[in-house]
This record gives C-alpha cells, sequence and structure tokens, in this order.
C-alpha cells in the first residue's frame, strides 16, 4: 500500500499544528502504524506553535530526547540533522520544514502517513506537485503535476530503464546517460519543464534526492561536462517519437 499523504493547505497560522496533531491521533488507530514521528528543523521550534499544541510537559520532554506515546504508539521527535534513514509504518507529522527537510522526509523508506503543516508553501510546493496531497481543512486532494508530452515520457522511462535506480545518477555513466537525454531533446527543441520532470520521476518510483539531480541536468544540460561522445544513437528522437505514435 502506498504512503497517504496530508497537509494544511496554507501558511504559518497557529492553531494549524494542534489541528495536525488530532488529524494524526486518528491516523494512528490504524493497527498498521507501529509509531509516531513529529519532525522538524530544529529543537527550538518545541518551544513556538509546536510546544503549545503539545502542551510544556510534553515539549520539555522531547526537546531532552525523551520518548513518549500517542495513542498507545511511541512518539519520538526528529530534527533535519537526527533524522533516520527509514520509517517503517510509521506517521509523520512535519512542522514548517524547508525544501531540504522536505526533501529529506519525503525521501524516507516504509512511511505509513505524511502530515504537513507549512511555513512557507514555496516550500513545499514540489511534494504537492509530486503526490497531490489531501488538504486535512476542506478533505480535498490537490491534483498532481503531470507530464504532458508523449516523447518527454519514452524519452525518462528509457533513461530509467538505463540507470541505476539505487543511487539515480551518482554513477559518471549514469549522469553522462542524463546529460545525453536532455541534451538530444534540447537540440530538437522539445522544451522540458524541470518541475515536470522531477514529479513524474517521483510518482514513476524514483526517489526525491535522485530526482532533484536528475531535475537539475534537465533545466540546463548544456552546463554539464560529460566525457566522451554520447552514447544514445544519432537518430534517438526520432525513436522516442515513433515509440510515443507519433
Amino acid at each position: 500500500m502506498g504512503r497517504k499523504d496530508y497537509f494544511v493547505n496554507r501558511e504559518a497560522q497557529t492553531e494549524d499544528v494542534s489541528l495536525a496533531l488530532e488529524f494524526a491521533k486518528g491516523l494512528l488507530k490504524d493497527a498498521a502504524v507501529s509509531s509516531f514521528w513529529i519532525v522538524s528543523l530544529t529543537k527550538a521550534q518545541l518551544g513556538g506553535d509546536l510546544g503549545t499544541a503539545l502542551g510544556d510537559t510534553a515539549a520539555s520532554a522531547l526537546k531532552k530526547g525523551a520518548s513518549l506515546s500517542a495513542e498507545n504508539k511511541p512518539l519520538h521527535f526528529y530534527t533535519k540533522l537526527t533524522l533516520p534513514r527509514s520509517a517503517h509504518n510509521t506517521v509523520i507529522l512535519t512542522v514548517h520544514p524547508d525544501k531540504k527537510l522536505m526533501t529529506a522526509v519525503d525521501s524516507l523508506h516504509g512511511v505509513y502517513a505524511l502530515l504537513v503543516v507549512p511555513w512557507n508553501m514555496d516550500d513545499v510546493q514540489e511534494w504537492i506537485e509530486a503526490y497531490g496531497p489531501t488538504d486535512i481543512l476542506s478533505s480535498t486532494s490537490m491534483q498532481p503535476i503531470s507530464l504532458s508530452d508523449p516523447i518527454i515520457v519514452v524519452a525518462l522511462k528509457s533513461l530509467l530503464t538505463s540507470i541505476n535506480r539505487s543511487t539515480g545518477i551518482n554513477h559518471p555513466l549514469d549522469k553522462s546517460r542524463a546529460i545525453d537525454t536532455f541534451r538530444a531533446l534540447q537540440a530538437a527543441r522539445i522544451k522540458v519543464d524541470p518541475a515536470e520532470t522531477r514529479a513524474w520521476l517521483i510518482q514513476n518510483g524514483l526517489s526525491p534526492h535522485h530526482a532533484d539531480d536528475i531535475a537539475a541536468v534537465a533545466s540546463r544540460p548544456g552546463s554539464f561536462r560529460k566525457p566522451g561522445r554520447s552514447s544514445l544513437r544519432s537518430d534517438i528522437v526520432s525513436y522516442w517519437k515513433s515509440q510515443a505514435g507519433l
């Protein structure tokens, strides 16, 4: 079963953390959930709206590194520096993240549900575009961004089958393949939207971290250096067009 994604569709309202905590408690009642995490940038946020929502005693205990419980599930507090790498069957409440923390939380494996309270909507916009989370205030699901150009879809599918998904384009050969792909599209004057590319890659199973790397190449393929000649056939765009039925 895929991760459930929720958020508060507005910026920095004092009561939003309390509303999100109550919503999270409902998710914790599912027997499949093993634990509850609250994640923010630093412990200092336990003194703001988050601390008010939790209450002084709980906020102070979490600030000291204690583990509490909520709906009979273990409750842990993490920051950007202490965040573990996996969160099996965990409900995560992320409070006022920046873009880097949002990507880190989004990249965790095994999460049951992710609930986000934004401070700045720009910091969570890419996550919204990729997943189409549900607003807990209105119960309305957002429309995830889509990639409409069938040629680019074929090109990205080809790229995903040629690289190591677990490492993205960290290997020089995989990075070269990505550069060649977007240079070929650019040479054919096929406009690539990096935001659409990132969202499509995530929607098709790539880690947000790795999707960021590929989207960066997509935005300016000519600025990346690569060794040797292109690894793609000279008529690759024509091939992609035929595969797209054009």
